[in-house]
């Protein structure tokens, strides 16, 4: 599962736990964390030897260098603005909590990928924090006769810095195969250039 942004790449937590809720914000964040830590350990215990070294010396190439992120999905919720707004809400609170205790060094990234009609009110609430919002999904094309469809420019100019790419759930419930999934990750960014090139490999259910 590839999240792209304008200087990289990086994975995203799949969390199933349904989001309008403030106790499943808080389970959703604590299984992030502990993903992550599973992760961490399994990735540490496979590199330097064995099956799937290769793959684990590519991961910890600039590990050093990176800071942990936590991303939120929200996937096909929530089902109103208004449950967005109180949501966002509760994770701006939440964040700038975080901010205030003066161990902002500690802290990891952060980004949230609201459903397309949320993206200008997530931009909006969260101005002025550490938390990033990204796109859920883009398509190929940059403009023309494309019902339905969303290209980066266009979420680019509201504001979003992330694209998260390769879903399984794109995958497995509309198709999309790696070959479209190399295109969107090769798309040029808005404003000219080359888009980055991937720095660890793609991992999907």
């Amino acid at each position: 599962l590839l999240l792209t942004s304008s200087d990289g790449t990086t994975t995203d937590a799949d969390a199933r736990t349904p989001m309008p809720r403030a106790g499943a914000l808080f389970a959703l964040t604590v299984g992030v964390i502990a993903a992550c830590a599973s992760a961490s350990a399994i990735w540490t215990r496979n590199a330097g030897s064995g099956r799937g070294a290769k793959v684990s010396a590519v991961w910890y190439a600039g590990a050093s260098a990176r800071r942990p992120l936590i991303a939120g999905n929200w996937k096909l919720n929530p089902a109103t603005a208004p449950e967005a707004l109180a949501l966002l809400k509760l994770v701006v609170a939440n964040q700038r909590a975080l901010e205030s205790s003066g161990r902002t060094a500690e802290l990891p990234d952060v980004a949230i990928f609201p459903p397309f009609p949320f993206l200008q009110l997530a931009v909006d609430a969260v101005a002025g924090t550490g938390i990033k919002v990204g796109a859920q999904n883009v398509g190929l094309e940059g403009k023309g006769a494309f019902t339905g469809e969303v290209s980066a420019s266009m979420v680019r100019s509201l504001g979003c810095q992330l694209v998260l790419l390769g879903h399984s759930e794109r995958r497995l419930l509309y198709g999309e195969d790696d070959e479209m999934i190399r295109r969107k990750v090769r798309l040029p960014p808005p404003g000219g250039g080359r888009a980055p090139a991937p720095r660890h490999p793609q991992t999907h259910r």
